[in-house]
């Protein structure tokens, strides 16, 4: 082979393994970004239901002990 041919395959060759790269990368990052959301999301949805509960027993204190 030609060194010249030699270079065209290798420079195909890293451009594509830089491609395959980026995307995986994109897609670990939209992965990672996705569990941060579900994970967010059940922790506020627990956080208003706590909120709520603490709401209620308030509001019911202090109807319990208004004159």
């Amino acid at each position: 082979m030609k060194i010249q041919t030699l270079i065209d395959v290798q420079t195909v060759e890293w451009t594509d393994l830089i491609g395959r790269q980026m995307t995986e990368q994109y897609s670990l990052s939209r992965q990672h970004l996705q569990n941060q959301l579900q994970l967010l999301s059940t922790l506020t949805q627990g956080i208003q239901q706590q909120q709520l509960a603490d709401l209620q027993l308030k509001h019911q204190r202090y109807i319990t002990n208004a004159p």
